[in-house]
């Protein structure tokens, strides 16, 4: 897996071959063919290395707790940004998704799935910003359905701007002032 990893991270998903990334690893193209069908299913176990921070909807919180809702939301992304800072395979992972990949038919169930999870945590970020609203927390110029697409678009643009410039260490401290400027003004 670990070279797997390694040649999608340099190469993307479509020029490693598995050969290629089989020899890397010191095992026989047969070899990984008695674990996966082939290079997809290879991939997609790369991905499921990691539990997609910022993409999995189980990762964020549901407005029902005792917190305030923006405290829940910036406290997880406080989180979120934190996991993804400290852990070197899903950054890796989160490079290859975010910069590296080739979106073709071969990885359409990966998109798909991506897509999805895409859909979730807007939906979830949107509830904890509705409570918000509801409770007098936060007055927004926009919806909440606009604002939950647009703070997940920023977190990730957050993540992707700090694993192409190698500051991933920074991440935590920017997705603190992406809140900070996103939210503060509009707090009520």
């Amino acid at each position: 897996m670990v070279a797997a990893a390694a040649a999608f991270a340099q190469e993307g998903f479509n020029r490693p071959s598995l050969a290629r990334i089989a020899s890397t690893a010191g095992v026989t193209r047969g070899a990984v063919y008695v674990h996966f069908r082939g290079k997809r299913d290879l991939f997609n176990a790369v991905g499921d290395l990691m539990d997609w921070p910022l993409l999995s909807e189980q990762k964020l919180p549901t407005a029902a707790g005792e917190e305030r809702p923006l405290v829940e939301l910036r406290r997880t992304v406080q989180a979120l940004m934190g996991d993804i800072q400290e852990n070197a395979a899903k950054r890796c992972v989160l490079d290859i998704v975010l910069h590296k990949i080739e979106w073709t038919e071969e990885n359409a169930e990966l998109l798909d799935r991506l897509n999805r999870t895409n859909d979730g945590v807007a939906r979830q970020i949107g509830r904890l910003l509705s409570d918000a609203v509801r409770r007098g927390d936060l007055c927004l110029p926009i919806s909440t359905e606009e604002a939950s697409v647009t703070l997940q678009a920023a977190l990730l643009g957050v993540v992707s701007s700090c694993l192409r410039s190698s500051t991933t260490e920074a991440l935590v401290t920017r997705g603190n002032w992406l809140l900070n400027s996103l939210l503060t003004r509009h707090e009520s």
